[in-house]
């Protein structure tokens, strides 16, 4: 009999999450359009970014971006030596997308992932005790939210100055306020549920609760949002570099070879579209990413309906 009891009350603690997420997600490439074409998408440019990032870090490779042939300004794409053509002033546009898009995927990753681990332990603590803490952390929140990222930019630039820091710090000021919003929803239901009650009653520490029960629960929510959030990063750092605002010359930027470009958008057209594309693409990949993982994480939506 106190066995079964024992099977009992472990079954009602267990945290019911019913897949694992890494098996559910390896499957649904197959099943899921919008996965494997957001996938597809998103691996493509990473792998790009990785590229780009070694074009940017190892200095034999910096001639590639950054060497100037006045001789050479503006080729067309498919030239002899300059498959997507060159700039004004004759540097390689292929090398320079590359850079721009390890620029640009090093500060969304990297933003995201900072706001995302900031954001879910925020929201968790404020949705499970409640209270002053839930009050105080809200109230942050709420100051946060009312900041524009763009006047923060602004704001960050005058004081430390343009770069990859303000770029950060703008975004992820905002960005972690968002994730932590949606987590202290999620934390405010979960507390509420028969199995935390069950391990509270059997004075299971908090901290244990919290990290075993409540996290698993939403973890498919913030690998949907993730998703989103390296989108929105994406196209903030190129439009704050066209403002100037973000990463500075000579590195190069997505945002910064369109602001570049348009003095020769009629002369040539290549300069600004290849850089739009790259842009519309990625976020493209991304959102798509998302909407495939929200349909497969989503019990309510991936199980059939009886």
């Amino acid at each position: 009999m106190s066995s079964q009891m024992s099977t009992s009350v472990d079954l009602l603690v267990r945290s019911p999450v019913p897949w694992s997420l890494g098996t559910t997600v390896r499957r649904a490439f197959g099943r899921s359009g919008a996965l494997s074409i957001g996938g597809t998408l998103v691996g493509i440019f990473t792998l790009c970014g990785i590229i780009g990032l070694v074009l940017l870090v190892l200095p034999h490779f910096k001639g590639a971006w950054y060497d100037q042939n006045l001789s050479s300004a503006l080729e067309r794409p498919l030239s002899a030596g300059h498959p997507l053509g060159t700039d004004s002033i004759g540097r390689d546009l292929l090398a320079r997308t590359l850079a721009g898009i390890g620029v640009s995927f090093t500060i969304g990753f990297a933003v995201t992932i900072i706001s995302l681990v900031v954001g879910m332990v925020m929201g968790l603590l404020a949705g499970y005790y409640k209270g002053w803490l839930d009050t105080v952390i809200s109230g942050v929140i709420d100051v946060s939210w009312g900041f524009p990222v763009i006047l923060l930019a602004v704001m960050l630039a005058g004081i430390i100055g343009p770069g990859f820091k303000s770029i950060i710090l703008a975004v992820g000021l905002l960005n972690w306020a968002g994730f932590a919003r949606i987590m202290r929803g999620y934390a405010l239901s979960l507390r509420e549920r028969e199995f935390v009650e069950a391990a509270r009653a059997l004075g299971i520490p908090d901290w244990r609760i919290i990290t075993t029960h409540l996290l698993p629960n939403v973890m498919a929510p913030t690998l949907v949002m993730a998703s989103y959030y390296v989108a929105v990063t994406i196209i903030v750092e190129s439009g704050l570099s066209f403002l100037g605002l973000g990463v500075q010359p000579p590195t190069p930027s997505l945002g910064q070879m369109l602001a570049d470009g348009r003095d020769f958008l009629r002369l040539a057209p290549w300069q600004v579209l290849l850089p739009a594309l790259v842009v519309g693409l990625a976020v493209f990949g991304f959102n798509i990413l998302g909407d495939g993982l929200r349909d497969v994480l989503d019990p309510r939506l991936s199980r059939p309906q009886a």
